[in-house]
């Protein structure tokens, strides 16, 4: 999605009057989503108050919920980077991930419509696969729902899930009929790490039980532990780990005691 970085200072009436008029309403908000909003205000006549960050006091941003020196700085790089001809505030300018402008709007009379026309102009500039805020997000919530049922289906056929997702991506990647569930090659990645982080998981949990029967005695139990992850993980890594571990533990049919 493109960057929109707002350029403008808390004393200009122009951007008073399209707060009042654009920023505040429904509209706005939904637009919001299939942008990533950068605002770069400068002045210090906004409302603001004082909060404790890392243990210094600072001021924070009532209109932006941050520092306002996040502001400020952020409208020093836009006005250096994107505004070295004379402009309206406030200033809004479409920028792709990589820093190059794709359109601008700028002054008091734009309204919500222009600015839908100028993100509309601003996609149609830009190439690649993309996410917007909303799709985004249904996604991270679909990957922690699947996450979250590592512990009633396994983190095997979760680790199965996930690389169904990348599959299917790398499928309709060359069919164009076909919908790319991932998109990008940074959400596959993500994807792939989590599975990975799976993986690690598992492996963790056999080193756990091979220390219960060695240090703690607990033989009986770290079997137990080990035969279920070997027929979870069947077929993957933790399984041979699972299946190592188990051929070293004595062929004691209790737990051993202490001082036994």
């Amino acid at each position: 999605m493109p960057i929109v970085a707002v350029l403008a200072d808390d004393q200009s009436a122009g951007f008073r009057t399209v707060e009042k008029l654009v920023y505040s309403v429904p509209e706005f908000a939904a637009f919001s989503h299939e942008v990533v909003l950068l605002a770069a205000i400068d002045g210090k006549q906004h409302a603001s108050s004082k909060r404790i960050v890392d243990g210094i006091e600072v001021d924070w941003c009532t209109l932006f919920d941050c520092r306002c020196e996040e502001h400020r700085a952020s409208h020093l790089k836009v006005r250096d980077q994107f505004a070295q001809r004379e402009y309206w505030q406030p200033l809004h300018v479409f920028v792709s991930v990589d820093g190059v402008e794709l359109t601008r709007a700028e002054g008091h009379e734009i309204d919500f419509d222009r600015l839908r026309e100028e993100l509309k102009r601003a996609n149609q500039e830009r190439t690649g696969a993309w996410w917007s805020y909303r799709d985004y997000r249904e996604l991270l919530e679909r990957l922690r729902v699947l996450l979250d049922q590592r512990s009633s289906r396994g983190g095997a056929a979760v680790h199965v899930e996930l690389g169904k997702l990348v599959a299917a991506q790398k499928k309709a990647q060359s069919d164009p009929k076909l919908t790319q569930p991932l998109r990008t090659e940074a959400v596959v990645a993500d994807v792939e790490e989590l599975r990975a982080a799976l993986i690690e998981e598992a492996s963790g949990q056999v080193e756990d039980a091979a220390a219960a029967a060695r240090i703690g005695g607990a033989v009986v139990t770290a079997r137990r532990a080990l035969l279920s992850i070997a027929r979870e993980w069947k077929g993957f890594a933790p399984e041979k780990a699972a299946q190592s571990e188990l051929a070293k533990l004595p062929a004691a049919d209790g737990e051993k005691r202490k001082g036994g």
